[in-house]
């Protein structure tokens, strides 16, 4: 969400937090959507080939933004899709 100020300059809202749960939740529904295990999105994506188990299993709860878009290029979703940013509907494939 962002925030206008008085001089005109725009600031990011920090009261949404990342919520892991829901961001793992739509990166595994994507992956059965697209017929893709772990390992195939990790390699796909350009990732440590055990990046996407880490996430699956929870070990990593906390993603780097770079590997967050990296996962969206590679299932082909606009960036912030998996986030809950933007629409799932707005699928670039």
């Amino acid at each position: 969400m962002i925030a206008q100020q008085d001089r005109g300059t725009m600031e990011l809202d920090d009261t949404r937090t990342f919520d892991f749960e829901r961001f793992r939740g739509a990166l595994l529904d994507a992956m059965c959507a697209k017929g893709l295990n772990a390992s195939a999105l990790s390699r796909k994506a350009g990732l440590n080939p055990r990046a996407v188990k880490d996430i699956e299993e929870r070990r990593i709860q906390n993603p780097r933004v770079s590997t967050v878009l990296s996962l969206e290029r590679a299932l082909e979703m606009v960036p912030g899709t998996l986030l809950g940013i933007t629409s799932s509907e707005a699928d670039m494939g």
